[in-house]
């Protein structure tokens, strides 16, 4: 195990976070906390994991109620750090990976509901012609904010305009 101190301006100790070691065997298991849709045997989907496992092209929030063509999907788990506690959580990123190749990525436990939800329906990526999707904000009970995703069907299918209406 590895602790991790917060510390204070003062130099005073206010947090203590234990999680487990990163260890140098996990630099060649790092795929174990990893799922995608994308082949790992074509140099094409490689170049798109890699930049899905680095900085996606644009995040959820930039994409908002926007659709989207999606047709692979890329997660894997991160630490994250809550800014108000200091406390080490465990989540999963996931990166939608569209049919023209652009990446978005988001940690949203919404979006995450929403495609365990879609996938239940019409199956687990690839989608060859992409599903359509939209990234929409969304008031919990509790009067927070989250993210889900809006199924709107298979294929790239009928255009819409900005406003969701069928042309």
């Amino acid at each position: 195990m590895e602790n991790q101190l917060q510390v204070s301006k003062d130099g005073s100790v206010t947090e203590l976070a234990v999680r487990p070691a990163t260890l140098a065997a996990d630099l060649v298991s790092g795929g174990q906390g990893m799922w995608t849709s994308l082949d790992k045997t074509k140099p094409s989907d490689q170049s798109i994991m890699i930049k899905c496992l680095g900085t996606a092209d644009k995040r959820s929030d930039d994409v908002i109620n926007q659709i989207l063509n999606v047709r692979h999907i890329l997660a894997h788990n991160v630490e994250m750090v809550n800014s108000q506690t200091g406390e080490v959580m465990q989540s999963v990123r996931i990166v939608l990976v569209t049919t023209d190749g652009e990446t978005i990525g988001t940690v949203s436990k919404g979006i995450y509901s929403s495609l365990q939800s879609i996938t239940s329906i019409v199956g687990v990526p690839p989608w060859e012609n992409g599903i359509r999707l939209r990234i929409k904000p969304q008031t919990t009970r509790n009067g927070f904010r989250t993210l889900v995703l809006e199924f709107l069907g298979l294929g790239a299918g009928e255009q819409e305009d900005k406003k969701g209406a069928k042309k």
